[in-house]
Protein backbone atom coordinates (compact mmCIF):
# COMPACT_ATOMS: atom_id res chain seq x y z
CA UNK A 1 0.00 0.00 0.00
CA UNK A 2 1.86 3.35 -0.94
CA UNK A 3 1.17 6.33 0.64
CA UNK A 4 2.07 9.97 -0.32
CA UNK A 5 4.97 11.71 1.68
CA UNK A 6 2.70 14.69 2.00
CA UNK A 7 -0.57 12.63 4.35
CA UNK A 8 1.16 12.65 7.67
CA UNK A 9 -2.27 11.10 9.39
CA UNK A 10 -2.15 8.02 6.83
CA UNK A 11 1.31 7.46 7.80
CA UNK A 12 0.38 7.59 11.61
CA UNK A 13 -2.42 5.22 11.23
CA UNK A 14 -0.73 2.60 9.31
CA UNK A 15 1.75 2.86 11.96
CA UNK A 16 -0.72 2.63 14.35
CA UNK A 17 -2.20 -0.67 12.52
CA UNK A 18 1.52 -2.66 12.40
CA UNK A 19 1.88 -1.71 15.92
CA UNK A 20 -1.26 -3.13 16.63
CA UNK A 21 -0.09 -6.17 14.26
CA UNK A 22 2.83 -6.57 16.67
CA UNK A 23 1.39 -6.57 19.84
CA UNK A 24 -0.89 -9.64 18.49
CA UNK A 25 2.09 -11.64 17.26
CA UNK A 26 3.58 -11.23 21.45
CA UNK A 27 0.34 -11.84 22.71
CA UNK A 28 -0.68 -14.83 20.30
CA UNK A 29 0.97 -18.12 21.66
CA UNK A 30 -1.55 -18.02 24.91
CA UNK A 31 -5.20 -19.35 24.61
CA UNK A 32 -6.63 -16.56 27.49
CA UNK A 33 -5.74 -13.93 24.65
CA UNK A 34 -8.27 -14.33 22.80
CA UNK A 35 -9.93 -11.52 23.60
CA UNK A 36 -6.94 -8.90 23.37
CA UNK A 37 -6.40 -10.61 19.95
CA UNK A 38 -9.32 -9.59 18.66
CA UNK A 39 -9.64 -6.42 19.46
CA UNK A 40 -6.08 -5.75 18.43
CA UNK A 41 -6.83 -7.25 14.93
CA UNK A 42 -9.69 -5.48 14.13
CA UNK A 43 -8.27 -2.38 15.42
CA UNK A 44 -5.63 -2.82 12.63
CA UNK A 45 -8.19 -3.58 10.07
CA UNK A 46 -10.10 -0.70 10.44
CA UNK A 47 -6.90 1.52 10.33
CA UNK A 48 -5.68 -0.09 7.08
CA UNK A 49 -8.81 0.44 5.51
CA UNK A 50 -9.16 4.18 6.88
CA UNK A 51 -5.37 4.61 5.06
CA UNK A 52 -6.89 2.64 2.01
CA UNK A 53 -9.69 4.53 1.29
CA UNK A 54 -7.46 8.10 2.28
CA UNK A 55 -5.14 6.38 -0.77
CA UNK A 56 -6.54 4.23 -3.35
CA UNK A 57 -5.63 6.80 -6.07
CA UNK A 58 -2.06 5.15 -4.55
CA UNK A 59 -2.74 1.88 -3.30
CA UNK A 60 -2.50 -0.92 -6.45
CA UNK A 61 -3.97 -4.10 -5.78
CA UNK A 62 -1.88 -6.97 -6.24
CA UNK A 63 -3.75 -10.16 -5.57
CA UNK A 64 -2.82 -13.83 -4.89
CA UNK A 65 -4.56 -15.98 -7.77
CA UNK A 66 -8.00 -16.53 -8.17
CA UNK A 67 -7.67 -19.76 -7.28
CA UNK A 68 -6.51 -19.43 -3.48
CA UNK A 69 -9.31 -16.24 -3.46
CA UNK A 70 -11.92 -18.90 -4.22
CA UNK A 71 -10.98 -21.57 -1.75
CA UNK A 72 -10.37 -19.09 0.79
CA UNK A 73 -13.81 -17.90 0.32
CA UNK A 74 -15.64 -20.71 -0.10
CA UNK A 75 -13.49 -22.34 3.01
CA UNK A 76 -15.12 -19.29 4.88
CA UNK A 77 -18.54 -19.39 3.49
CA UNK A 78 -18.70 -23.04 4.03
CA UNK A 79 -18.13 -23.21 7.60
CA UNK A 80 -20.25 -20.63 8.50
CA UNK A 81 -23.33 -22.28 6.39
CA UNK A 82 -22.45 -25.64 8.56
CA UNK A 83 -22.23 -23.88 11.69
CA UNK A 84 -25.46 -21.68 11.04
CA UNK A 85 -27.44 -24.66 10.12
CA UNK A 86 -26.40 -26.89 12.68
CA UNK A 87 -27.62 -28.16 15.89
CA UNK A 88 -25.83 -25.70 17.78
CA UNK A 89 -25.74 -22.28 15.73
CA UNK A 90 -24.76 -19.76 18.55
CA UNK A 91 -21.83 -21.76 19.38
CA UNK A 92 -21.06 -22.98 16.41
CA UNK A 93 -20.86 -19.50 14.55
CA UNK A 94 -19.23 -18.53 17.82
CA UNK A 95 -16.00 -21.11 17.08
CA UNK A 96 -16.15 -20.15 13.67
CA UNK A 97 -15.81 -16.63 14.42
CA UNK A 98 -12.39 -17.12 16.01
CA UNK A 99 -10.89 -20.15 14.13
CA UNK A 100 -12.04 -19.19 10.81
CA UNK A 101 -12.68 -15.56 10.22
CA UNK A 102 -10.11 -13.99 12.51
CA UNK A 103 -7.60 -15.88 10.71
CA UNK A 104 -8.48 -15.10 7.13
CA UNK A 105 -8.83 -11.39 8.52
CA UNK A 106 -5.36 -11.96 9.77
CA UNK A 107 -4.00 -12.95 6.06
CA UNK A 108 -5.12 -9.86 4.50
CA UNK A 109 -4.33 -7.42 7.76
CA UNK A 110 -0.36 -8.94 7.28
CA UNK A 111 -0.52 -9.12 3.65
CA UNK A 112 -0.85 -5.63 3.99
CA UNK A 113 1.78 -4.46 6.23
CA UNK A 114 4.54 -6.70 5.01
CA UNK A 115 6.27 -5.57 1.41
CA UNK A 116 9.88 -4.86 2.52
CA UNK A 117 12.66 -6.93 4.24
CA UNK A 118 12.28 -4.59 7.25
CA UNK A 119 8.96 -5.18 7.60
CA UNK A 120 9.99 -9.04 7.93
CA UNK A 121 12.77 -7.86 10.39
CA UNK A 122 10.61 -6.35 12.85
CA UNK A 123 7.96 -9.49 13.13
CA UNK A 124 10.89 -11.79 12.63
CA UNK A 125 11.94 -10.08 15.68
CA UNK A 126 8.78 -10.81 17.95
CA UNK A 127 8.41 -13.94 16.53
CA UNK A 128 11.87 -14.20 17.89
CA UNK A 129 10.38 -13.57 21.20
CA UNK A 130 7.60 -15.72 21.60
CA UNK A 131 10.09 -18.56 20.50
CA UNK A 132 12.49 -18.28 23.24
CA UNK A 133 10.13 -17.17 25.76
CA UNK A 134 8.20 -21.09 24.82
CA UNK A 135 11.42 -22.74 24.81
CA UNK A 136 12.28 -21.52 28.67
CA UNK A 137 9.23 -22.83 29.84
CA UNK A 138 9.27 -25.87 28.40
CA UNK A 139 12.78 -26.74 30.04
CA UNK A 140 11.53 -25.43 32.99
CA UNK A 141 8.16 -27.44 32.57
CA UNK A 142 9.17 -30.21 30.32
CA UNK A 143 6.62 -33.05 28.59
CA UNK A 144 5.54 -35.71 31.23
CA UNK A 145 4.56 -38.52 29.25
CA UNK A 146 3.73 -40.93 32.52
CA UNK A 147 0.90 -37.97 33.04
CA UNK A 148 -1.15 -37.15 29.77
CA UNK A 149 -3.63 -34.93 31.72
CA UNK A 150 -0.80 -32.46 32.68
CA UNK A 151 -1.44 -29.23 31.11
CA UNK A 152 1.69 -26.81 31.48
CA UNK A 153 1.53 -23.02 31.18
CA UNK A 154 1.92 -23.19 27.58
CA UNK A 155 -0.89 -25.27 26.88
CA UNK A 156 0.50 -28.65 26.05
CA UNK A 157 3.63 -29.49 24.15
CA UNK A 158 2.09 -30.48 20.87
CA UNK A 159 0.62 -26.57 20.86
CA UNK A 160 4.05 -25.46 21.47
CA UNK A 161 5.91 -27.39 18.85
CA UNK A 162 3.11 -26.44 16.36
CA UNK A 163 4.28 -23.23 16.87
CA UNK A 164 7.77 -23.43 16.23
CA UNK A 165 6.89 -25.49 13.16
CA UNK A 166 4.64 -22.37 11.80
CA UNK A 167 7.64 -20.02 12.58
CA UNK A 168 10.37 -22.41 11.33
CA UNK A 169 10.15 -20.92 7.36
CA UNK A 170 10.69 -17.32 8.30
CA UNK A 171 14.23 -17.98 9.63
CA UNK A 172 16.10 -18.76 6.11
CA UNK A 173 14.54 -15.28 5.38
CA UNK A 174 15.85 -13.16 8.35
CA UNK A 175 18.80 -14.70 7.72
CA UNK A 176 19.07 -12.88 4.36
CA UNK A 177 18.42 -9.39 6.41
CA UNK A 178 20.15 -6.51 4.56
CA UNK A 179 23.95 -5.69 5.39
CA UNK A 180 22.52 -3.25 8.20
CA UNK A 181 20.43 -5.34 9.87
CA UNK A 182 22.41 -8.76 9.08
CA UNK A 183 25.02 -9.41 11.84
CA UNK A 184 22.11 -8.91 14.26
CA UNK A 185 19.32 -11.01 12.20
CA UNK A 186 21.78 -13.73 12.09
CA UNK A 187 22.70 -13.98 15.47
CA UNK A 188 18.70 -13.94 15.99
CA UNK A 189 18.30 -16.74 14.05
CA UNK A 190 21.35 -18.78 15.49
CA UNK A 191 19.12 -18.02 18.70
CA UNK A 192 16.21 -19.17 17.19
CA UNK A 193 17.01 -22.52 15.85
CA UNK A 194 18.95 -23.46 19.35
CA UNK A 195 15.67 -22.34 21.00
CA UNK A 196 13.39 -24.70 18.59
CA UNK A 197 15.44 -27.60 18.72
CA UNK A 198 16.12 -27.61 22.53
CA UNK A 199 12.16 -26.84 23.09
CA UNK A 200 11.49 -29.39 20.77
CA UNK A 201 13.73 -31.73 22.78
CA UNK A 202 12.03 -31.09 25.78
CA UNK A 203 8.62 -31.75 24.55
CA UNK A 204 9.43 -35.22 23.47
CA UNK A 205 7.17 -34.49 21.05
CA UNK A 206 8.19 -36.91 17.58
CA UNK A 207 5.80 -35.28 14.90
CA UNK A 208 7.42 -32.13 15.31
CA UNK A 209 11.37 -33.40 14.19
CA UNK A 210 9.31 -35.40 10.99
CA UNK A 211 7.45 -31.73 10.52
CA UNK A 212 11.22 -30.01 10.59
CA UNK A 213 12.43 -32.91 8.08
CA UNK A 214 9.55 -32.18 5.46
CA UNK A 215 9.68 -28.76 5.48
CA UNK A 216 13.42 -28.67 5.30
CA UNK A 217 12.85 -31.87 2.07
CA UNK A 218 10.36 -30.29 0.49
CA UNK A 219 11.78 -26.20 0.84
CA UNK A 220 14.71 -27.84 -0.63
CA UNK A 221 12.82 -29.34 -3.73
CA UNK A 222 11.12 -26.31 -4.57
CA UNK A 223 14.59 -24.15 -4.40
CA UNK A 224 15.95 -27.19 -6.90
CA UNK A 225 12.83 -26.40 -9.48
CA UNK A 226 12.59 -23.13 -9.29
CA UNK A 227 16.42 -22.34 -9.59
CA UNK A 228 16.93 -20.44 -13.33
CA UNK A 229 19.52 -22.95 -13.91
CA UNK A 230 17.53 -25.79 -12.05
CA UNK A 231 20.25 -27.44 -9.58
CA UNK A 232 21.77 -26.80 -6.26
CA UNK A 233 25.07 -25.62 -5.07
CA UNK A 234 27.44 -27.84 -2.83
CA UNK A 235 27.36 -25.08 -0.26
CA UNK A 236 23.77 -25.26 0.25
CA UNK A 237 23.90 -29.54 0.41
CA UNK A 238 26.39 -29.34 2.92
CA UNK A 239 24.22 -27.87 5.09
CA UNK A 240 20.93 -29.48 3.96
CA UNK A 241 22.18 -33.20 5.05
CA UNK A 242 23.92 -32.15 8.22
CA UNK A 243 20.20 -30.74 9.13
CA UNK A 244 18.78 -33.75 7.91
CA UNK A 245 20.68 -36.15 10.27
CA UNK A 246 20.30 -33.99 13.32
CA UNK A 247 16.49 -33.89 12.66
CA UNK A 248 16.56 -37.62 12.50
CA UNK A 249 18.55 -38.32 15.50
CA UNK A 250 15.77 -35.34 17.64
CA UNK A 251 13.24 -38.16 16.53
CA UNK A 252 15.40 -41.51 17.17
CA UNK A 253 15.35 -39.83 20.73
CA UNK A 254 12.23 -38.75 21.15
CA UNK A 255 11.24 -42.34 20.06
CA UNK A 256 13.29 -44.20 22.29
CA UNK A 257 12.62 -41.61 25.39
CA UNK A 258 8.60 -42.21 24.62
CA UNK A 259 9.20 -45.62 24.23
CA UNK A 260 11.24 -46.67 27.46
CA UNK A 261 8.99 -44.46 29.69
CA UNK A 262 5.25 -45.93 28.19
CA UNK A 263 6.88 -49.63 28.36
CA UNK A 264 9.32 -50.00 31.18
CA UNK A 265 11.89 -50.24 28.28
CA UNK A 266 10.76 -53.45 27.35
CA UNK A 267 9.80 -52.82 23.39
CA UNK A 268 12.39 -50.57 21.01
CA UNK A 269 11.54 -47.52 19.16
CA UNK A 270 10.04 -49.11 16.31
CA UNK A 271 7.96 -51.74 18.14
CA UNK A 272 6.28 -48.78 20.25
CA UNK A 273 5.39 -46.48 17.37
CA UNK A 274 3.59 -49.85 15.55
CA UNK A 275 1.28 -49.75 18.58
CA UNK A 276 0.25 -45.63 18.64
CA UNK A 277 -3.06 -45.06 19.35
CA UNK A 278 -3.76 -43.42 16.51
CA UNK A 279 -5.18 -45.93 14.17
CA UNK A 280 -7.65 -46.65 16.50
CA UNK A 281 -8.33 -43.13 16.95
CA UNK A 282 -9.03 -42.98 13.13
CA UNK A 283 -11.25 -45.84 12.97
CA UNK A 284 -13.84 -44.31 15.63
CA UNK A 285 -13.21 -41.14 13.10
CA UNK A 286 -14.53 -42.81 10.21
CA UNK A 287 -17.21 -44.26 11.89
CA UNK A 288 -18.83 -41.13 13.23
CA UNK A 289 -18.32 -40.08 9.36
CA UNK A 290 -19.99 -42.86 8.30
CA UNK A 291 -23.33 -42.06 9.92
CA UNK A 292 -23.59 -38.74 8.58
CA UNK A 293 -20.97 -38.59 6.01
CA UNK A 294 -22.60 -35.11 4.59
CA UNK A 295 -24.26 -33.08 7.33
CA UNK A 296 -21.71 -33.69 10.04
CA UNK A 297 -22.30 -33.76 13.81
CA UNK A 298 -22.06 -29.96 14.02
CA UNK A 299 -19.03 -27.83 14.24
CA UNK A 300 -16.49 -27.13 17.71
CA UNK A 301 -19.55 -28.62 19.81
CA UNK A 302 -18.50 -29.94 23.11
CA UNK A 303 -21.57 -32.58 22.99
CA UNK A 304 -19.34 -34.27 19.70
CA UNK A 305 -16.12 -34.44 21.31
CA UNK A 306 -18.15 -36.15 24.69
CA UNK A 307 -19.46 -38.55 21.81
CA UNK A 308 -16.27 -39.22 19.92
CA UNK A 309 -14.54 -40.26 23.44
CA UNK A 310 -17.21 -42.05 25.12
CA UNK A 311 -16.67 -44.60 21.19
CA UNK A 312 -13.13 -45.02 22.02
CA UNK A 313 -11.86 -48.72 22.13
CA UNK A 314 -9.09 -48.07 24.31
CA UNK A 315 -10.48 -47.21 27.42
CA UNK A 316 -7.07 -45.39 28.87
CA UNK A 317 -8.06 -42.79 26.04
CA UNK A 318 -11.45 -41.81 27.29
CA UNK A 319 -11.52 -38.28 28.72
CA UNK A 320 -8.92 -36.94 27.05
CA UNK A 321 -8.64 -37.52 23.62
CA UNK A 322 -11.69 -35.76 21.60
CA UNK A 323 -11.10 -35.49 18.50
CA UNK A 324 -9.91 -37.36 15.40
CA UNK A 325 -6.10 -36.55 15.26
CA UNK A 326 -6.27 -35.44 11.80
CA UNK A 327 -7.71 -31.86 10.86
CA UNK A 328 -9.79 -33.53 7.40
CA UNK A 329 -11.00 -36.36 9.74
CA UNK A 330 -12.03 -33.80 12.17
CA UNK A 331 -13.84 -31.51 9.49
CA UNK A 332 -15.44 -34.50 8.27
CA UNK A 333 -17.16 -35.58 11.75
CA UNK A 334 -18.27 -31.94 12.13
CA UNK A 335 -19.34 -31.11 8.93
CA UNK A 336 -18.95 -33.63 6.61
CA UNK A 337 -17.08 -34.80 3.87
CA UNK A 338 -17.74 -31.76 1.69
CA UNK A 339 -16.28 -29.20 4.21
CA UNK A 340 -13.23 -32.00 4.60
CA UNK A 341 -13.16 -31.38 0.42
CA UNK A 342 -13.17 -27.68 0.88
CA UNK A 343 -10.40 -27.78 3.14
CA UNK A 344 -7.98 -29.86 1.41
CA UNK A 345 -8.70 -27.21 -1.63
CA UNK A 346 -7.68 -24.66 0.76
CA UNK A 347 -4.20 -26.44 1.43
CA UNK A 348 -3.73 -27.93 -1.86
CA UNK A 349 -4.32 -23.77 -3.40
CA UNK A 350 -1.64 -22.23 -0.50
CA UNK A 351 0.91 -24.67 -1.65
CA UNK A 352 0.02 -23.88 -5.44
CA UNK A 353 0.23 -20.46 -5.23
CA UNK A 354 3.59 -20.27 -3.44
CA UNK A 355 5.04 -22.54 -5.39
CA UNK A 356 4.30 -20.41 -8.57
CA UNK A 357 5.12 -17.46 -6.86
CA UNK A 358 8.50 -19.04 -6.53
CA UNK A 359 8.71 -20.16 -10.36
CA UNK A 360 7.84 -16.70 -11.37
CA UNK A 361 11.20 -14.70 -9.84
CA UNK A 362 12.90 -14.42 -13.01
CA UNK A 363 15.78 -12.20 -12.23
CA UNK A 364 18.20 -11.64 -9.33
CA UNK A 365 16.51 -8.64 -8.15
CA UNK A 366 13.75 -11.14 -7.34
CA UNK A 367 15.60 -13.21 -4.98
CA UNK A 368 14.36 -12.79 -1.99
CA UNK A 369 10.41 -12.90 -2.99
CA UNK A 370 11.57 -16.04 -4.53
CA UNK A 371 13.27 -17.18 -1.10
CA UNK A 372 10.00 -16.28 0.71
CA UNK A 373 7.85 -18.37 -1.82
CA UNK A 374 10.21 -21.42 -0.91
CA UNK A 375 9.01 -20.82 3.11
CA UNK A 376 5.71 -20.38 1.85
CA UNK A 377 6.24 -24.22 0.45
CA UNK A 378 7.83 -25.27 3.35
CA UNK A 379 5.03 -23.68 5.80
CA UNK A 380 1.97 -25.25 4.11
CA UNK A 381 4.21 -28.57 4.39
CA UNK A 382 4.60 -28.61 7.73
CA UNK A 383 1.20 -27.06 8.71
CA UNK A 384 -0.34 -29.91 7.10
CA UNK A 385 1.83 -32.51 7.92
CA UNK A 386 1.55 -31.93 11.24
CA UNK A 387 -2.34 -31.57 11.20
CA UNK A 388 -2.77 -35.37 9.59
CA UNK A 389 -1.23 -37.11 12.71
CA UNK A 390 -3.29 -34.37 15.33
CA UNK A 391 -5.80 -31.92 14.84
CA UNK A 392 -4.36 -27.90 15.86
CA UNK A 393 -6.52 -25.89 14.27
CA UNK A 394 -7.63 -24.27 17.29
CA UNK A 395 -7.97 -20.34 17.04
CA UNK A 396 -4.92 -19.13 18.48
CA UNK A 397 -2.81 -21.55 16.60
CA UNK A 398 -5.12 -20.74 13.11
CA UNK A 399 -4.61 -17.48 13.61
CA UNK A 400 -0.45 -17.69 13.74
CA UNK A 401 -1.26 -19.65 10.31
CA UNK A 402 -2.81 -16.93 8.72
CA UNK A 403 -0.92 -14.32 9.97
CA UNK A 404 2.13 -16.28 8.45
CA UNK A 405 0.43 -17.01 5.34
CA UNK A 406 0.00 -13.12 5.09
CA UNK A 407 3.69 -12.33 6.01
CA UNK A 408 4.96 -14.36 3.44
CA UNK A 409 2.67 -13.75 0.90
CA UNK A 410 3.29 -10.06 1.47
CA UNK A 411 7.09 -10.18 0.72
CA UNK A 412 6.48 -13.03 -2.10
CA UNK A 413 3.85 -10.53 -3.89
CA UNK A 414 6.50 -7.48 -3.10
CA UNK A 415 7.92 -7.26 -6.51
CA UNK A 416 4.54 -6.91 -8.46
CA UNK A 417 3.41 -3.85 -6.92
Amino acid sequence: MRISSSDLLSRRVFGFSFAAAVLILLVAPFPSSAGLRGALLLLSALGLIFVFVRNRGNSPSVLPSRLLIFSALAWVITVALFSAFGPDARASLGAWRGAVLTPALACGVFYVLTKTRRDLLRFSLVLLIGVVVLSVMLVHDPFRPEDPTHTALYGGVGRVTMWFTTLAPLLPLAWLAPHRWRLMARFGCLMAIVAILIGTWFSGNRAAWISYALMLTVGTLAAIWSAKPRGISMRALLLVIPLLAILGAGFYASSTYRANVHTNNSETPVEFLLKDNRGGIWRTAIEMIEEKTWAGHGYDLDRVGDDFTSRLSDTRLRGFIRHGHNVLLDYAIQMGVFAAAILALLFAALFREFWRLAESQKNERDQFARIAAICGVALITGVFARNMIDDFFSRHMILLFGAMIGILLGVANRNNS
